[in-house]
């Protein structure tokens, strides 16, 4: 908690100097009222009590107020009716734009209607920006969302409830046009004020208005590749199908061929030419292209001045429409534009405090994984790749090295090959774990149950290539898991990683093929190895021991697969003989009465002519275990037990070998 509070929350000064609370306190109030004070055009503020900074009881007050001024109406003269009233104090703004705002809105949309010209507009637009700023800080949320909507209808988007993909253009050229500009200007340049913060909800309208943009550049010009160059990634499908090809397939009808018309050449300030046709629209895409890019990427890069709440409500409404881009309802692509802006943003607030940055990380992540699960293969392995390099920019930072939540980091990859339908991004995932794990192996401390949570996930895979690649993976990470002796945290996951090792051997998509469980067994010589020269006080452990080796004896005994189980077996006798050196004679008898007894069977004559090599090279791996097994464990002199010339071993005591059926061949058990 003291270091939670000491590094992660940040305090003002005035907080930690308890004398100067009361000072600082009063300067912080005063700048908060002179930016009102600016907002509203009055020359001073007096404010007393923090009533009006809150949403409670607001539509009553609205009521209250709008009940009030209908009964001053009534008692107006003439003269008077027509003065305007201006606000003194600071509490009477908020009141009189909750009975005014919606006049207000209404008579600024008539005006910027009947304006003929841009001139006309321009105080008009002008008066929007300072309604919406004003209503933003007073927290008139309501009021706000109808003001940047009834700017968007004057931008053309939106317009009667048209799709904002399809906006109602003016030709170009026109005066109409040049409105819709500047109406669209006005409006995204809200997005990189310091009132961004309190937009709420509008940031909705925003963002469709947005992703209508670039659907709008995307019809005019020709298409450009899909991912920008910072997420460019060679592996991924190339589709060239236009939205509207893609609306005439869904509805059954044949492609629409586009009006040859003119086009025309603009110079982009970092990409290059760009052409477009000179159809309506023209004039908002050059200018999104031109002017108003640097408005667009301020948006999005402004994202870290705004405060903890701020940006999570930014994050989720950028999210919401990202959704809605990649599941349209017209049958049209799926498209990546937000997608990418969302990955650009996390990457930028990544270095918020931890406390902030995790309730980031679980709207950006969930979204992630959504899209990964996308039907389109491209969207789907842009996600995933995505989720890489925030993974990646995650596990740099200093600060986790004092923390248990790397795996936060980690777990939405393993989610993805959870969920995912598509083979080639679940294999994508498995990569991208191992990458994780490569690059950073020293840094994911407590995220491990997380990697191998992923990979246990993988080999129970119902796709032998994800198995494969699964099992391809596992030695490395196992490896790089225990790679620290002197880790003792990191052998606690023996548990984990034999769940994930024997879910690979019994996974039965490959059919008749045994490749990956013999594969996923020869794991186990690893596990064992690695612990085998881990600290005394772990090797010890005869728990660790019967958890890691009970599985493969499982194996060895009741496995119908005769490849399998031989080789289960000799893995199971392998690691005694090899590892057994560290094993005390208590562990040696829970050994012997826990893995060996119900292990072993005596191999049947009838079969010795046709399998006598394969029991004579299984026996000579059983008798020097069982020999160390009786002789440690006290229960006879090792020179009794001596393998027979017929390739089975012969005791004395009858608790050593046990005859047992067995439905498959039993020159195969042991």
């Amino acid at each position: 908690h003291g270091r939670i509070v000491s590094e992660e929350i940040a305090v003002p000064e005035s907080i930690r100097l308890g004398k100067s609370n009361a000072l600082n306190g009063s300067k912080a109030r005063n700048k908060a009222l002179r930016t009102l004070a600016a907002a509203t055009g009055l020359s001073r503020l007096f404010f007393e009590g923090n009533a009006w900074d809150k949403q409670r009881m607001a539509e009553q007050e609205r009521l209250d107020m709008q009940s009030l001024s209908m009964e001053l109406s009534r008692h107006r003269t003439t003269t008077s009716s027509h003065e305007w009233q201006t606000a003194t104090h600071a509490e009477h703004v908020r009141p009189m734009l909750q009975v005014s705002g919606e006049a207000i809105a209404s008579a600024l949309d008539a005006g910027l209607k009947c304006a003929s010209s841009i001139a006309e507009s321009m105080p008009i637009l002008k008066g929007y920006e300072q309604i919406i700023k004003l209503s933003a800080l007073l927290w008139l949320e309501n009021l706000t969302l109808a003001l940047v909507e009834g700017l968007a209808n004057a931008s053309g988007f939106g317009v009667g409830g048209r799709d904002f993909h399809e906006p109602a253009c003016a030709p170009p050229g026109s005066a109409q046009e040049a409105k819709n500009v500047a109406a669209l200007s006005r409006l995204l340049s809200l997005g990189g004020t310091k009132e961004a913060g309190l937009l709420g909800s509008a940031w909705v309208i925003i963002f469709r208005i947005l992703s209508g943009l670039e659907h709008l550049k995307k019809d005019l010009s020709p298409e450009e590749p899909r991912s920008p160059a910072s997420f460019e990634m060679k592996w991924l499908p190339k589709r060239r199908t236009s939205s509207s090809d893609a609306r005439s397939k869904a509805n059954g009808s044949k492609p629409v061929a586009k009006k040859q018309s003119s086009t025309k050449t603009i110079m982009r300030q970092s990409q290059g030419p760009l052409t477009i046709r000179e159809e309506p629209g023209m004039g908002l895409v050059i200018w999104a292209e031109t002017s108003g890019a640097n408005v667009i990427e301020k948006i999005f890069t402004n994202s870290i001045e705004l405060d903890g709440e701020s940006i999570l409500t930014f994050l989720r409404a950028l999210c919401a429409i990202s959704q809605e881009e990649l599941e349209p309802t017209d049958g049209s692509p799926a498209k990546l534009y937000l997608l990418q802006r969302l990955v650009e943003c996390a990457y930028f607030n990544s270095s918020r405090i931890r406390l902030v940055w995790q309730r980031l990380w679980t709207v950006v992540s969930q979204h992630l994984v959504s899209a990964a699960c996308c039907s389109d293969t491209y969207v789907a392995m842009f996600a995933v790749d995505a989720l890489r390099q925030l993974a990646d920019k995650l596990l740099c930072r200093e600060e986790l090295a004092g923390f248990a939540s790397q795996g936060e980091a980690i777990r939405p990859l393993g989610s993805v090959i959870r969920c995912s339908d598509a083979v080639a991004v679940r294999e994508l995932a498995i990569a991208c774990v191992a990458h994780v794990v490569d690059s950073h192996a020293d840094r994911i401390v407590g995220g491990w149950w997380a990697v191998i949570d992923a990979l246990s996930v993988a080999a129970s895979d119902a796709s032998p290539e994800v198995l494969a690649h699964a099992i391809d993976v596992m030695k490395p990470v196992f490896e790089a898991l225990y790679s620290d002796v002197e880790g003792k945290a990191h052998h606690e996951c023996i548990e984990q990683c034999t769940l994930a090792a024997i879910s690979a051997v019994a996974n039965q998509s490959p059919g008749e093929d045994t490749a990956p469980a013999t594969a996923a067994l020869e794991l186990f010589q690893t596990l064992c190895q690695n612990l085998h020269d881990a600290k005394d006080d772990v090797r010890l452990d005869s728990r660790k021991w019967i958890a890691l080796l009970s599985p493969v004896a499982a194996v060895a005994k009741s496995d119908p697969r005769q490849d399998v189980s031989d080789t289960a077996a000799n893995v199971f006798f392998f690691a005694l003989t090899t590892y057994g050196d560290c094993f005390d004679g208590a562990m040696w008898k829970a050994v012997h009465a826990q893995l060996i007894v119900p292990t072993m069977t005596i191999v049947d004559e009838a079969d010795e002519a046709e399998e006598g090599k394969v029991a004579a090279d299984i026996m000579a791996q059983v008798t020097p275990a069982v020999a160390k097994v009786i002789k440690s464990s006290g229960m006879m002199h090792p020179d009794d037990t001596q393998p027979s010339p017929s390739g089975k071993m012969t005791t004395a005591t009858t608790t050593t070998a046990t005859t047992t059926s067995s439905s498959r061949k039993p020159s195969s058990t042991i």
